[in-house]
């Protein structure tokens, strides 16, 4: 299996073990203050709340896994306030968050499959 292959299968499977919401389909943040088209597009959507819950889950695990180096948890968070922006550009776009959603996802399985 080529390197992008398994970036793809463990993409799957941490999604799939990532801490799951207490409400299927519930995104990571308080609905009630969801303001921003994007934010009450997710909010709509059991399948965009369940993979911002998975996202941000895989993203708190990483911020909090002292086997990334500092560094690297850095541009990580970097990264995520550029792919903020980036998502909240698709507005109320189904597909558009989708795909936001399944890129952020695999670019943390990548991250993660570098130090574990």
């Amino acid at each position: 299996m080529n390197k992008t292959g398994f970036i793809a299968v463990a993409a799957l499977a941490w999604t799939m073990l990532a801490p799951q919401a207490a409400e299927a389909g519930a995104p990571s943040f308080n609905c009630s203050y969801a303001r921003l088209p994007s934010e009450v597009a997710i909010c709509q959507s059991g399948e965009l709340g369940t993979l911002d819950s998975n996202m941000a889950g895989q993203y708190y695990s990483l911020m909090n896994d002292y086997a990334v180096p500092y560094r690297a948890r850095q541009t990580i968070k970097r990264e995520q306030i550029n792919w903020l922006s980036g998502r909240n550009r698709c507005g109320y776009a189904f597909n558009c968050l989708q795909s936001s959603y399944w890129q952020r996802i695999n670019r943390l399985s990548w991250w993660y499959a570098q130090y574990h």
